[in-house]
């Protein structure tokens, strides 16, 4: 069965160092909050194809396709640090092991922690921060 979703389409021609040219075309599924289809094609092929030529040769590249249709959510995740967590080196690495493990199940923990708001103190307690995603079907309200 064919859905219709909510889309963004992208036409961009981008400045190449190395002198090439060509369109952008990109196209991004809002909900689900991806970009999952980028297209190269050539000023001429493009030109060809606005002019009702079809079939126009170009490259594609297409990722997260296991996304199109779903609804991204957004959460936070936040944990007190053991003790023995190291306070300057290693200390992102062990932040995004530690969300890893702590993580509730399908959701997925972005493990940067490189921002200001990564780590923090509260109640002279230590604590690590970080954004968490799922992506889940549209329209059904999935516990947090």
């Amino acid at each position: 069965m064919n859905k219709k979703h909510d889309g963004s389409l992208t036409i961009s021609r981008p400045h190449c160092s190395d002198g090439s040219s060509y369109i952008n075309i990109e196209v991004e599924d809002k909900d689900a909050g991806i970009r999952f289809l980028s297209l190269e094609v050539s000023f001429v092929e493009f030109s060809q194809a606005l002019t009702g030529l079809g079939g126009r040769p170009c490259k594609i590249e297409v990722h997260g396709l296991e996304h199109v249709g779903m609804q991204i959510e957004r959460n936070t995740l936040e944990f007190v640090l053991p003790n023995d967590f190291p306070e300057y080196t290693g200390t992102k690495e062990r932040a995004g092991e530690l969300a890893k493990e702590i993580c509730p199940e399908g959701w997925t923990p972005n493990i940067y922690f490189g921002s200001q708001n990564s780590f923090f103190r509260k109640d002279g307690i230590r604590y690590a921060r970080c954004q968490i995603t799922r992506w889940v079907e549209k329209g059904i309200d999935n516990e947090k």
